[in-house]
């Protein structure tokens, strides 16, 4: 069943990427985002940027709070590739996002 729910969202996901307009609603989209957040692709994607970042922001060299940053947003969920993600920490990943929005 899960594995149902998951392969629906993909679906429904690359619809919504694949097409210009957006059909949701942004309370829709903030749900499907938060859902991709907490399943197992997004939790494997994860875990290979750690790795590839060897656990440390790529900005200041930190280890400590470590996320991952979207570069293109979360247009591309589920199909971003590992190459458009990086860890940063999140004293880094605030400032980021207010420098660039």
């Amino acid at each position: 069943m899960v594995y149902i729910s998951i392969l629906l969202l993909l679906v429904f996901l690359a619809y919504i990427s694949l097409n210009k307009k957006r059909y949701v609603s942004l309370d829709m989209f903030l749900a499907i985002k938060a859902q991709y957040l907490k399943g197992e692709l997004w939790q494997l994607k994860r875990k290979a940027v750690l790795i590839r970042d060897r656990y440390t922001c790529q900005i200041c060299d930190s280890k400590y709070n470590l996320e991952i940053h979207h570069d293109s947003g979360y247009d591309l969920i589920p199909f971003e590739p590992i190459s458009c993600l990086r860890t940063l920490c999140n004293s880094c990943h605030h400032t980021l996002h207010q420098t660039i929005g």
